[in-house]
Parts: structure tokens; C-alpha cells; sequence
């Protein structure tokens, strides 16, 4: 970082990332398939709770 008048300025060493970024990869498909599986029960509770909404007059 390094002030330069009213602004910081900031530089990233992406190298210095990269292992994070590596660790990280091997848990998103992971965590991918577990919010698609999310989304499903999710779409058939509302589905379930609109259904159960309807009258039977």
C-alpha cells in the first residue's frame, strides 16, 4: 500500500494467492453440488407450500 494524496493505492501478489486459490478450488465442486441439491428441496417446499395454499371450496 502506499498513500499518494487522498487516495491508497493497493497491489495484490498473485503468486502469494495462488495456494489459497488451489486449496480452495478442490472444495468448490464440492460445495456446488451441495447448493444445486439446496436450490432443489428449496424449489419443492415452495412448490408444496403454494399447493397447500389452494382451497378445496
Amino acid at each position: 500500500m502506499r498513500d499518494e494524496g487522498r487516495q491508497r493505492l493497493y497491489r495484490l501478489n498473485g503468486h502469494a494467492l495462488k495456494p489459497i486459490h488451489d486449496w480452495v478450488r478442490n472444495y468448490e465442486r464440492s460445495w456446488s453440488e451441495r447448493f444445486e441439491q439446496l436450490d432443489v428441496v428449496l424449489e419443492e417446499l415452495k412448490t408444496k407450500e403454494q399447493g397447500d395454499g389452494v382451497s378445496d371450496d
